[in-house]
């Protein structure tokens, strides 16, 4: 599923639903496009999914959805009360959710306005790509596989040799 997320809007739903406990794995994925949470920061300049570079959001700016990470960064939260995660430009993982419901995107910004312009000043929109289920890629097509020393925090690595797409989990 492809989803475009506006840097103009809060927690945007995605349509995709997440469940407690399901071996079923969920990714997302920063394809393309540019924004800012910010035209005054980055000399001006539209980012990424990563944020702002060099510019963490400070930890008593909490109306942020998370502080310690780039302002501007693509983040996500599973249902409307769930608790907000950096994805970036990177890959967000999860094979078994703590919790259910909606996945939502937003990017990492002064969502109520407490700290000045909030969402009103931004501009730009990401897209990215969300997949449900085991991702099958032919070996032919892929020519280097690099293993990050980052993970999605579960530390695992899951991969299933094959000479045809295996049946769904």
């Amino acid at each position: 599923t492809i989803v475009s997320v506006a840097a103009t809007s809060s927690w945007q739903g995605t349509g995709i639903q997440i469940s407690q406990g399901a071996l079923t794995t969920n990714t997302v994925a920063y394809v393309s496009g540019k924004w800012t949470a910010d035209p005054q920061t980055n000399g001006g300049n539209l980012y990424d999914a990563n944020g702002c570079p060099g510019l963490n959001v400070p930890s008593d700016q909490t109306e942020f959805p998370m502080v310690g990470v780039a302002m501007g960064a693509l983040v996500g939260k599973i249902g409307e009360t769930g608790t907000p995660f950096f994805i970036g430009d990177g890959y967000w993982f999860s094979s078994m959710a703590q919790t259910s419901g909606e996945l939502y995107l937003c990017i990492n910004d002064d969502l109520t306005g407490a700290y000045g312009a909030g969402l009103t000043d931004n501009s730009g929109s990401l897209t990215v790509e969300i997949t449900q289920g085991l991702p099958f890629y032919l070996l032919s097509s892929i020519s280097t596989v690099t293993l990050a020393t980052q993970t999605n925090g579960a530390n695992r690595l899951i991969f299933v040799v094959s000479p045809s797409q295996p049946p769904a989990m």
